[in-house]
């Protein structure tokens, strides 16, 4: 399973102009499977930390539940995407689950 690794290699990646789609979608899947990771990286991120938009919009979602101090979890990601009519502009509730399998191997 990905861990802060993933973090810390996703961050050095930005700084350094190097995209990796996986690392973003590692990034994700931990800010929003895991409350302590979440809570120390988060605000190393914005929404432009990710070159896709799709994640970025993935991103706004995380950072706006977390900064309302609102459950985050798969479910609400997909709602709160679906509440802003923005879930089929990002592939729809598979492209999110596909980010959470690739972050808990």
């Amino acid at each position: 399973m990905f861990n802060e690794s993933g973090i810390y290699l996703h961050l050095l990646f930005n700084e350094k102009n190097i995209y990796c789609e996986e690392f973003e979608q590692v990034v994700l899947g931990l800010l929003i499977i895991d409350s302590e990771i979440r809570n120390y990286y988060i605000s190393d991120y914005t929404k432009d930390s990710f070159n896709n938009k799709h994640h970025q919009i993935i991103f706004s979602i995380i950072e706006q539940l977390h900064n309302e101090n609102e459950e985050i979890d798969l479910l609400d990601i997909i709602f709160k995407l679906d509440d802003n009519d923005r879930l089929k502009e990002i592939g729809g509730s598979d492209y999110i689950v596909s980010i959470m399998d690739i972050s808990t191997k």
